[in-house]
This record gives C-alpha cells, structure tokens and sequence, in this order.
C-alpha cells in the first residue's frame, strides 16, 4: 500500500494538470512543504494554507485578500489514499476557477497510484515466478557457497 507520494510521481501530477488547465499548481506534503510544483521557484518552501488543508483534512479556498505565508488564491485539496492522506494539492487561481481541476487532480492522482500499486504486484509475481523456476538444490548451493 501506498502512503506517501514520491517527487517524481507529485511531479508528473502536477505536469499532467497543468497540461490540462494551464494554472500553476503545487503538490505540498503534509508537514506544509511544496514538494513538485509548475514553479520550481516554490519547491521546498513552506505553504501554510497546506499545512491547514493536511492537518484539517478540509480543502482550503483562499479568497484574494487573504494573507498567508507561501500561499496565493487558489484551492488546496488534501489527497487520501485508502484513508491516508497523502499530500495535499494546491491549484493557483480564483477558487471558481480552479475548483474543478482540484477534483480532476484528485482522481489523477487516485489513477496513478493504482497504477503504481499494480505495477507493484505485477514486479512481485515476476520475481515469484523467476524463483519458483530455480530448482531448490540449485538455490541451496548459490546460499551455501555465498557464506
């Protein structure tokens, strides 16, 4: 099971929706830090509103007008995974805007993760299957010989 999304995979997430809907978006951890992020300027800093959304478990807005550290306007949607939350995905832009693209972030990100998970399984079987074909006095000779 997956608990935590690595850099490469928040990368390719937040890659893929910009693709589609052309505004800055950030993948935050859930101590607050931007992990991947369309702005490379902005990873490894702090996003309070993010930090909010994690420790909350609520999606966050933010109007214009509000001030908080490392957060502009946008929405900023915690990401679970079979009940673990896993990050929290921060789009830039009018909540009204951008609110759709939270939801298409979140069920990219489900999508990926399966993916991931299933990849996973399929790695093990093959393993599985190389080792069943090893004859058992062969393996016993490779361990012995290896001490």
């Amino acid at each position: 099971m997956i608990t935590y999304i690595s850099h490469t995979l928040a990368q390719q997430i937040v890659n893929t929706i910009k693709d589609v809907c052309s505004y800055d978006i950030n993948f935050i951890n859930p101590s607050g830090t931007i992990i991947a992020s369309t702005n490379s300027a902005r990873i490894g800093t702090f996003h309070e509103i993010g930090r909010k959304a994690a420790a909350t478990g609520v999606t966050i807005e933010v109007a214009e007008s509000e001030n908080f550290t490392g957060t502009r306007q946008g929405i900023n949607m915690p990401l679970y995974h079979e009940d673990n939350l896993l990050a929290v995905i921060g789009i830039t832009g009018s909540p009204e805007k951008v609110r759709k693209y939270a939801f298409l972030a979140q069920r990219i990100t489900s999508l990926l993760i399966r993916e991931q998970e299933l990849a996973s399984i399929v790695s093990i079987r093959q393993i599985r299957s190389i080792l069943s074909s090893v004859p058992c006095s062969t393996a016993i000779h490779r361990t012995r010989n290896t001490f």
